[in-house]
């Protein structure tokens, strides 16, 4: 779900600008437009397309289960199943199109979260079970993203400011949020080691600008509020929060990448990145004296300015044949491995991960049909 949703400014860097020839008035990119039910919405939602509005409903449910007995010993811990379920909605709005504003988008994401992740039942509070729990604030309607966007010279340049999650537009990945893994779905945490890292579904107020000098690199910088209690539900629990009570600091990535698309549909997205952060942090050895603060047993020192590096890759290389079925099949299969690392920089992680993916969809035309099942392999440092 969160592919369509949650990582909406991530699918628009990966969309390489077209040749100048073939732009028109309008240079904002494209707006998704996934497989649904309902695709044209009865009509109404393609004439809305049309104007320059574009709407999204999903929901999305999760179920998991702990189907063995817990170990002896930890009467907190169950047998069982449970939901874990996300109605999210947005609204794009292509003001060339409405109001003649060329190249100008306005894009906006409520979700609406509900029910219980299973790990609850068998106490695995690393590895949640289903990535679309947590950080909803438990209320009918959160606002995810609220932002505008220009761009200029036929998509060369992006300019985007506006309520938007830092790990959206920088250390993303088509990888994050495809299934149920909240290890490395919206906030990976090799990424986010930090409790000033914006993820979905939390915001806050930033600025970002991108510039693709070729149709497959581009160079990205932003500033984001470091904003203190981002998933609490203090102040945050809607996300309708607007006023700078809880901003330390300010986050300041910088990443560069290049994105080839081999035989016209094998991408490959690679980056390399840093950040500058000035907001306090706990310091990871130091009290204030200068000393151990574990071995004299006293509180680590605030450190106002820190600094992370970043490297990422992941790439399509492959696909195996074609097939058509009449029924509805899904097959995923999500392998993580986790090393740990030891650096002077805060770099706590390397994560692999291979998913082998197919699914199913109907289409109006060919009936029920298979997608060609896919590998997918990518790093995070």
């Amino acid at each position: 779900m969160d592919v369509n949703i949650g990582n909406l400014p991530a699918i628009r860097v990966a969309e390489p600008g077209k040749p100048k020839g073939k732009l028109g008035k309008n240079s904002s990119p494209a707006f998704i437009t996934p497989q649904a039910l309902f695709p044209t919405g009865f009509g109404a939602l393609s004439w809305l397309r049309k104007q320059g509005i574009n709407i999204l409903v999903q929901d999305t449910n999760e179920f998991a289960g702990a189907i063995t007995d817990p170990t002896p010993g930890f009467p907190q811990y169950k047998k069982g199943g449970s939901n874990a379920g996300q109605l999210s909605e947005s609204l794009d709005i292509d003001w060339a199109k409405l109001a003649g504003v060329t190249g100008f988008a306005t894009h906006a994401v409520t979700v609406g979260r509900y029910g219980t992740t299973a790990n609850r039942m068998f106490g695995d509070w690393l590895n949640h079970s289903s990535e679309d729990y947590g950080g909803g604030g438990n209320v009918a309607v959160h606002l995810v993203y609220a932002y505008g966007e220009e761009t200029l010279y036929h998509q060369r340049i992006a300019i985007a400011a506006g309520l938007m999650g830092e790990m959206g537009s920088f250390q993303s990945s088509p990888l994050f949020c495809n299934f149920m893994n909240n290890s490395m779905c919206g906030r990976p945490k090799a990424a986010t080691d930090s409790p000033y890292a914006s993820g979905y579904p939390a915001s806050v107020w930033s600025g970002r600008i991108r510039v693709r000098p070729t149709q497959h690199t581009y160079a990205q910088v932003g500033a984001f509020a470091a904003e203190q209690g981002l998933y609490q539900n203090i102040q945050h629990r809607t996300g309708f929060k607007f006023n700078g009570a809880t901003i330390k600091g300010w986050r300041l990535p910088l990443e560069i990448g290049w994105e080839p698309v081999i035989r016209g549909r094998l991408e490959g997205h690679y980056k390399i990145g840093g950040l500058w952060q000035h907001a306090p942090l706990p310091s990871n050895y130091y009290n204030k004296n200068g000393q151990s603060y574990a071995l004299t047993g006293t509180k680590p020192r605030n450190v106002e300015n820190t600094y992370a590096a970043c490297g990422m890759t992941h790439a399509f290389p492959c696909e195996i044949g074609k097939f058509t079925g009449p029924l509805l099949t899904v097959v995923f299969l999500k392998v993580v491995l986790m090393i740990p690392l030891i650096s002077l920089l805060p770099i706590r992680g390397l994560r692999q991960v291979l998913q082998i993916q197919t699914l199913s969809y109907w289409q109006k035309e060919k009936g029920f049909q298979i997608m060609r099942p896919g590998f997918r392999e990518g790093h995070l440092f």
